[in-house]
Parts: C-alpha cells; sequence; structure tokens
C-alpha cells in the first residue's frame, strides 16, 4: 500500500544518519572518557581483554545522551536530505499531508524512547556499578604495584598523597605527605620520613606503613590543634565496595522509586533520589520528543546543508540538555520541586507542536 511504502521510506531515509550518528557521538565520547584514564590503566598493566571489558562499561553511561542525540541528528539530517532533494516537496504537491510524515517519525521517536527508558532504568545503573568495581580493582592493583615519586595521587577519594622518592618499584617510600579526609569534621595532614606497601593479591586492600611521622590535624585556629608524633603508624586502604547503599546512580527504577518514596531520610537526600527519579523518566520522554522535533526543523531548513543539519539538531539538543541540567541542580538545592524537570519536556513539546502547525499552514521554506 502507498501508506506503507511512505512509512518505509522515511524510516529507512533517517535510520541511516541516525546510525551513523550513534556511532561517531559514541566513538567521541568514548574516546573522551578514555584518554584521561589511559595512564592509569597502563600503570596497572590492564591486559587487552580488560581493556575491552572497560570499554564496553564505559558504553552505556553515556548511550542516555547519546540515543536521543542521535535520532534528532537523524531525523533532521534525512529530512534535510529529502527537503534539498525536492522529495517533500513532491510528496506535498502530491497530496500528502505534513501529519502523515509524522507517523513514521513518530515510530522512530517509540523507539528511541524505549532504547533510553531501558538505558536509564537499567542499563545505566548497572554499568556504573560494575565501572566502579573494575575502578577499585584498577586502583588498588596500581598501589599495590608501587607508588611513584614527585606526584600527586588520589588512591581513594578521601585520601590525598605526595612522595618525595620512592624505591622498590615504588614499595619503599621516602618523604611521604598525606592529607586524610575521611572524616570531613576533623582533617588530618600527615607527615612521614619512611613509608612502604604491603598488598596481597585479590584481598581488595593495601597497607601503608608510615614510619618516623607526624600527625597534624588542620582546625581552622592552628593554637587549638594538637600535634602527634609518631614511630610507626599502619593504614588499610580498602578498595572492595564495603557493603553500605549504593549511590543514586547504581539504583534501579525499582529500588530508586523506593529510596524516594521512604519518609525517613534526611529532607535532603529525599529529595536527591527524588530529582534523580524524575530525571530517569523524564529525560526518555524528552528523547520522543526531539525525535519528532527533528522532523519540522529538517524540512523547514531544508537548505542548510548536511553540516547545518548537524548543527541544528546539536544545538536543539544541547539546549534541552542545559535547561535539564539547570532544572536538576535547582531542584537538589530546593529552589525548584522536582517536578519542575518536566518543564523542558514542556517546552521543546510546545515548540515541537508550534513547528508543525507552521509547516502544515506554509510548508517548506524555499532557498
Amino acid at each position: 500500500p502507498p501508506m506503507s511504502l511512505l512509512f518505509r521510506t522515511i524510516v529507512k531515509n533517517v535510520a541511516v544518519p541516525i546510525c551513523f550518528a550513534m556511532a561517531a557521538l559514541s566513538a567521541l565520547l568514548l574516546l573522551g572518557r578514555l584518554v584521561p584514564l589511559l595512564e592509569t590503566l597502563l600503570r596497572a598493566g590492564v591486559t587487552p581483554g580488560e581493556l575491552g571489558h572497560f570499554l564496553l562499561l564505559l558504553i552505556p553511561t553515556f548511550l542516555v545522551l547519546v540515543v536521543p542525540m542521535a535520532s534528532l541528528i537523524g531525523v533532521v539530517v534525512g529530512f534535510l536530505r529529502m527537503s534539498r532533494d525536492s522529495e517533500v516537496l513532491a510528496l506535498l504537491a502530491c497530496g500528502v499531508g505534513p501529519l502523515r510524515l509524522v507517523l513514521p517519525v513518530a515510530a522512530v521517536a517509540l523507539v528511541t524512547w524505549a532504547a533510553t527508558f531501558a538505558t536509564a532504568a537499567t542499563v545505566l545503573p548497572m554499568s556504573k556499578k560494575a565501572t566502579g568495581a573494575f575502578i577499585r580493582n584498577l586502583t588498588e592493583r596500581r598501589i599495590a604495584r608501587g607508588l611513584p615519586e614527585k606526584t600527586f595521587l588520589l588512591p581513594v577519594p578521601t585520601l590525598a598523597m605526595y612522595v618525595h622518592k620512592s624505591r622498590k618499584n615504588g614499595r619503599i617510600l621516602q618523604g611521604v605527605y598525606m592529607v586524610d579526609a575521611r572524616d570531613l569534621k576533623h582533617l588530618q595532614v600527615v607527615l612521614a620520613r619512611w613509608g612502604e606497601i604491603f598488598s596481597r593479591p585479590g584481598s581488595g586492600e593495601v597497607i601503608l606503613r608510615l614510619s618516623d611521622g607526624v600527625f597534624h590535624p588542620a582546625e581552622a585556629d592552628p593554637r587549638v590543634s594538637d600535634t602527634l608524633f609518631f614511630r610507626s603508624y599502619m593504614l588499610r586502604l580498602a578498595f572492595r565496595d564495603t557493603g553500605g547503599l549504593p549511590s543514586r546512580g547504581e539504583m534501579g527504577l525499582r529500588e530508586l522509586a523506593a529510596f524516594a518514596a521512604r519518609r525517613n531520610l534526611a529532607p535532603d537526600d529525599h529529595r536527591r533520589y527524588v530529582v534523580e527519579l524524575h530525571k530517569r523518566l523524564a529525560l526518555p520522554v524528552g528523547a520522543f520528543i526531539l525525535t519528532l522535533l527533528g522532523m519540522p526543523l529538517g524540512i523547514l531548513f531544508g537548505r542548510t546543508g548536511l553540516s547545518g543539519g548537524v548543527a541544528l539538531g546539536l544545538g536543539a539538543f544541547l539546549s534541552y540538555y542545559l535547561l535539564v541540567a539547570v532544572g536538576a541542580n535547582l531542584a537538589e538545592a530546593g529552589t525548584l520541586p522536582p517536578a519542575a524537570l518536566w518543564a523542558p519536556n514542556l517546552v521543546f513539546a510546545a515548540a515541537t507542536a508550534w513547528l508543525l502547525r507552521h509547516l502544515h499552514r506554509r510548508g517548506p521554506v524555499r532557498g
């Protein structure tokens, strides 16, 4: 039937640029995530198989952005090409209204919504949890191999270290400077003449023995602080998951909803869980709306060319995501209610409806 032929043609025209955009954006973001970690990976002695496993873990962390961005760019580019080749004009001349062109795009938007929702609800938290375990294991291996000299390190997020000199592949340390922030109310500055690293592979921890040193609390008033000298001090660096509650990013949608419904949490913690829940639900809906938006943008700006189409799609997506990011920050701070994260969806839904109405009344713009 003519309708099914039109449906298949439009889906094919937008599917190819969507796939290209997804591959290009994934490669670009993957490279951006990998480069800062490359030195750490090499120092830890990762195998090619482990590197490949790590890359697979990284990909889902940005798919929630790549899928809607690629879908929007693909639809814009697909309709730009059809408009530039006068295919849209021919369809309109044959009596095919703009609203009939929306149906295949809506099908693509529905697939985009499903993929984004599945990623945000399940794949992303699983990936973040597995990536965290991989990084902890990697850090343990790197520290166990020894500390480089004259380099500031963060072996764990609450501990900063600096070693003046090191011997025996970095396992014997001379001139150790350390800031211990595990207790934020009582920061400790530790200076030691000597240090030595002990480890047992697979134990999930590294022991750092410091000798001939001093503890100096980082108090606001140095006149009331006590300086403690020590002959020997053993510091245990644990890299295994302590079994505590997972972070918001590592929670599945069902677990996140359960925490958002709890009333025995501190107000700030409860608000963060609710904001994260709204964000996980709002982003897939935004992906659906942005995909629909690509059709009127591609037709109305049909003379801008490929680069213009990519820029148009990126600009629309970045505008949307900026509104979401600002809304999330304000909601977490308590300035806006968590439901405000749906405001960007309403704004872009209204813009899409207005452009479709404009297209229905005026048709494509001719350059």
